[in-house]
């Protein structure tokens, strides 16, 4: 449990939460966070050594999800405001399907991961001073979390940086006039072939996470060529990445949201 900086500030959904010190205005005040710079927690297989001492080195696996926590006190100037965030809080993510952006600057920089309501959430009024304290507790399904800045370059021929401390993958924007399609080399000799033709006014949009290709915004199945390859950059490594058109010509844009744990 740590105090959070001066500067803490994070929003999910209509909530928005600040650190350091009270303002004398309404909101959501943080005096502990929990979970945000824990790094991974790994669940390792432990099987012992037939006959011998210590465990056999198998490779830790990444099972759990990230535990949030938020806590600190709300303030209100009058008790019906009051009320009305005891109501906000309630219902915040508190539907099965529902899930929302947490998105937090600390350390100067602004992060966001994907979270779902936690359990054992807490709203205590404190009597009738217009003060509540409050914990509020997030489930992110993956410890991954991303910086909302990416790291981005344009053109046929281009290096971009990957400011995060694990592999990322690119997101890649292509337009141009190219009649017999084009082909995207990556690193280490990685190949994304794009066998239909792209017209003027097309957008392709391939997230290489998946190696998914949205054109204008839709995905579609039938466009690819023989080698449809999938790849990241390295953590800290500045790597290139080419288009080649197989006729007329074509840009590319290349985003890598740097991603830690």
């Amino acid at each position: 449990m740590l105090k959070p900086d001066a500067d803490f500030r994070a929003s999910v959904g209509p909530i928005e939460y600040q650190g350091g010190e009270f303002a004398h205005e309404p909101g959501w005040y943080v005096e502990e966070v929990e979970g945000l710079n824990d790094g991974a927690s790994a669940s390792p297989d432990e099987v012992p050594r037939d006959r011998g001492e210590g465990q056999y080195d198998i490779p830790n696996r990444l099972d759990d999800a990230r535990s949030i926590r938020l806590s600190g006190f709300a303030y209100a100037e009058s008790l019906g405001d009051l009320g009305r965030m005891a109501r906000e809080h309630g219902a915040l993510l508190a539907l099965p399907e529902q899930s929302d952006a947490l998105t937090w600057i600390e350390f100067g920089e602004w992060f966001t991961t994907d979270v779902r309501r936690g359990p054992s959430w807490r709203f205590t009024r404190d009597g009738d001073t217009g003060f509540a304290n409050f914990t509020h507790r997030f489930r992110a399904p993956s410890q991954v979390f991303f910086g909302v800045e990416p790291d981005r370059a344009s053109g046929t021929d281009v290096y971009v940086r990957n400011r995060g401390t694990i592999p990322t993958a690119p997101v890649i924007t292509v337009t141009g006039d190219m009649p017999g399609g084009y082909t995207i080399y990556g690193p280490g000799g990685r190949v994304y072939q794009v066998a239909a033709s792209l017209a003027p006014g097309q957008v392709d949009v391939i997230d290489m996470s998946v190696g998914a290709l949205r054109r204008n915004g839709v995905i579609v199945t039938g466009v690819y060529g023989s080698r449809v390859d999938v790849w990241t950059i390295a953590a800290g490594a500045r790597q290139n990445q080419a288009l080649l058109p197989a006729a007329g010509f074509g840009s590319m844009t290349v985003e890598v949201f740097p991603a830690f744990f």
